[in-house]
């Protein structure tokens, strides 16, 4: 990743070409003491799809059938089985 400062003094995000570009991260830049004069990159919507592409469940089928066989067992209505589900 290529930083260039601004004459603000905040570090942007750009490519290897732009003028004054600096090869470094915002790792780097943390380290020396510079994270609060980092603009971070946009977020695009390529950013979420990469995301969503790799991202597993966080709730398993058998966790979900527990919450389904607790609404059973407890005789819960529909705003219960919702309460349910979100501790389950």
């Amino acid at each position: 990743m290529f930083f260039f400062k601004n004459p603000e003094g905040i570090w942007i995000p750009c490519g290897p070409k732009q003028k004054g570009a600096v090869p470094t991260t915002m790792q780097e830049l943390a380290a020396k003491g510079l994270a609060s004069q980092i603009l971070p990159p946009p977020i695009t919507r390529t950013d979420f799809d990469k995301v969503l592409a790799r991202q597993r469940p966080t709730v398993s089928k058998s966790d979900l059938d527990m919450a389904d066989e607790n609404v059973d067992v407890f005789d819960l209505d529909n705003e219960d089985r919702l309460d349910a589900n979100l501790i389950a």
